[in-house]
């Protein structure tokens, strides 16, 4: 349930008020209105806020409109508030729109509709300010809160937005970005060149390893999503993107491809035969040695190995009576043979 709309009417004139209370209170319904006739009823109402609307006469013996606009903005600068006045002319105005007045309305009897239809529409206004605000602030709680880099550059490289995580990705300050293009992101120009060509080609970037280069001139491995966003005539405003640090992610692709790599070398230098044999008896690798004397034992290359020798591969699964390995004699050789569960 709505709170009752609150009104703070400034006016010296006690009959001006009730004038407008009069006619307010007959458009809305629960309304509540604070008077205001003096310095002191002022600076109480502002000291205390909570209203949602300020009418306010130009001429008051105390002060003019002009100078409470300005009061009321300083401390609530998103309160609407509208002068009614029958001294008033265009340049104050002029110059009150400019301060931030919502609307100017002629004090006279004709004119009292005007200023309720005023009054409704200062309303609707700072209502759809209100939720903008709102929309504005969680977007920007978001966007702060992000653990991956995020921003926005225009099509020459001109930084315009990067929240947190995008600066410390970079090891920049905000005011150090001016100094900087996204395009000089890049560590290796044939990168920059192949990002260039595709985000205009297509719209998009899509990078999951790509070497860039920090403020400081260390560099780092990324994932860069970039898109290109146009306006409704397809012209290209800007770029927006992210960034994540992939550096552990590539390090332990390295070491792990480092590894792989002197596990392949040792395997393939070894002087006894080593296959490893899926649940379907295919031979899924084997190094030089196995394959030549799995080829020597009858099993030819691509087929499941369910012969050796001509013999069950199932019998060699158990160890040999005689210990782990089994022996076979072909063609005046012995070979030996043992097999081992490896799990998944």
């Amino acid at each position: 349930m709505e709170r009752p709309l609150h009104l703070v009417l400034v006016d010296d004139n006690p009959d001006d008020r009730l004038l407008v209370a009069r006619h307010l209170q007959r458009e809305f319904a629960d309304l509540r209105i604070t008077h205001v006739a003096n310095p002191e009823d002022l600076g109480a109402v502002l000291e205390e806020g909570g209203f949602d609307l300020v009418i306010t006469d130009y001429q008051l013996h105390w002060t003019d409109g002009l100078s409470v606009l300005k009061q009321i903005k300083a401390r609530y600068p998103d309160c609407p508030v509208i002068m009614f006045t029958a001294t008033g002319n265009e340049e104050i105005a002029v110059e009150a729109m400019k301060s931030g007045l919502d609307d100017y309305v002629i004090k006279t009897a004709r004119h009292l509709p005007r200023l309720i239809a005023a009054v409704r529409t200062a309303i609707e206004r700072a209502k759809e300010r209100a939720k903008a605000r709102e929309i504005e602030e969680r977007y920007r709680q978001l966007f702060t809160s992000l653990p991956v880099g995020v921003f926005r550059a225009s099509v020459d490289g001109r930084w315009m937005e990067a929240n947190p995580t995008m600066l410390r990705l970079l090891k920049a300050k905000t005011e150090d970005l001016t100094l900087h293009s996204f395009w000089h992101l890049f560590a290796n120009a044939p990168d920059r060149e192949e990002a260039f060509r595709q985000l205009f080609e297509s719209g998009q970037l899509s990078l999951p390893q790509i070497l860039l280069r920090r403020l400081d001139g260390s560099t780092f491995w990324a994932r860069l999503e970039a898109n290109l966003t146009r306006d409704v005539s397809r012209n290209v405003r800007w770029i927006d993107g992210v960034l994540m640090d992939v550096t552990p992610l590539v390090a332990a692709e390295m070491e792990q491809a480092r590894t792989t790599a002197i596990l392949s070398t040792l395997i393939d230098h070894l002087p006894e035969g080593i296959a490893l044999i899926d649940e379907d008896w295919n031979v899924v690798m084997c190094n030089p040695k196995a394959e030549s004397m799995l080829a020597s034992l009858g099993h030819r290359k691509g087929l499941p190995l369910v012969m050796l020798a001509g013999k069950p591969i199932s019998q060699f699964l158990r160890p040999s009576p005689r210990g782990l390995w089994h022996e076979l004699l072909v063609d005046d050789r012995i070979y030996e043979l043992a097999f081992y569960p490896v799990s998944n």
